[in-house]
């Protein structure tokens, strides 16, 4: 039985909203490839649209248990989370997605579909000393928040530090400004 195929009906039907065809491809693809860590967040996500948000919960984390450095997972449980309104649990797994992978901090801002989850995690930035990748993490909080003044001043201050590599923070910008 063909993944991709699976995958690609999955991905479809839950575009269409019909979450039910689209969770069973998923589930499918579990059973054909249980290793294969991408369709539990798929299927997370479709369970999570379809209102079943524990069982989505417990896909995803069992996806993250098979692959704990994964920060895609980690996103697909922040906004899981923050729709049984653990706010502090879903900041606490959008946090440990950027440690992760500190590159994709803006594909990580992007993944978060509530602005809430995004303002938590700057107002709790906000007096902390900062690492350069928390540094653009909370200028592209900000910018997505439309805190443009705030964003300009985090990328500033990132400038100055590497003053050599400026052009570096040009495409987060452009990611954060959504352009």
């Amino acid at each position: 039985t063909n993944v991709g195929a699976h995958a690609a009906v999955g991905w479809i039907q839950a575009q269409r909203g019909k979450l039910d065809e689209a969770v069973a491809c998923f589930r499918k693809i579990i059973d054909l490839e249980p290793k294969l860590i991408w369709p539990y967040f798929s299927l997370g996500r479709a369970l999570t649209d379809q209102g079943k948000v524990d069982e989505a919960i417990a896909c995803v984390k069992s996806a993250i248990l098979l692959h704990p450095e994964n920060s895609g997972g980690h996103i697909t449980l922040v906004n899981a989370l923050r729709k049984q309104g653990k706010l502090d649990e879903a900041i606490a797994y959008f946090i440990k997605a950027v440690e992760l992978y500190p590159e994709t901090v803006a594909e990580s801002i992007k993944g978060v579909e509530n602005d809430d989850v995004i303002a938590a995690v700057a107002s709790r930035l906000k007096d902390a000393p900062l690492s350069d990748v928390w540094y653009l993490a909370r200028a592209q909080a900000y910018a997505r928040l439309k805190h443009f003044d705030e964003s300009a001043a985090d990328f500033v201050t990132l400038i100055e530090r590497s003053p050599k590599k400026p052009g570096v923070f040009l495409y987060p910008v452009y990611q954060a400004l959504d352009r």
